[in-house]
C-alpha cells in the first residue's frame, strides 16, 4: 500500500513499481528526477523543454514512455503528445488525451 501510495506522487516509485526488474543505476535515476522536475514545472505552468540524449538501449524511449503513462494516472486532465525520430519508429506518434 506504502509503494501505491508514493507511486502516485513520484515518478522514479512509479517506474520501480511496473518495472520491478528494471537495472537501476544512477542513470535511470538522474532521467526519472529530470522528468520529475519537467511534470512539476509543467503542471506550475513554465511551459518547460527537456531533450533527452543518450546512446542506443539506454532506455529513453521506456522512461518517456512510463512518464506519460503516469503523469495520465495522476493528472489525467494534461495532454500530452509523443513522437520519436528513430528511423524504425519514425512515423508513429502517440497521442493520450
Amino acid at each position: 500500500q506504502l509503494k501505491l501510495e508514493e507511486a502516485r506522487t513520484s515518478f522514479w516509485a512509479f517506474r520501480q513499481l511496473m518495472e520491478p526488474k528494471m537495472v537501476k543505476g544512477w542513470w535511470q535515476r538522474l532521467i526519472a528526477n529530470e522528468l520529475q522536475d519537467f511534470y512539476v514545472d509543467l503542471v506550475r505552468g513554465k511551459r518547460p523543454k527537456l531533450a533527452i540524449m543518450a546512446p542506443p538501449q539506454h532506455g529513453k524511449t521506456k522512461q518517456v514512455v512510463d512518464f506519460l503513462s503516469w503523469v495520465a494516472g495522476v493528472n489525467p486532465n494534461i495532454k500530452s503528445l509523443y513522437a520519436n525520430a528513430t528511423v524504425s519508429i519514425c512515423n508513429r506518434v502517440s497521442v493520450l488525451d
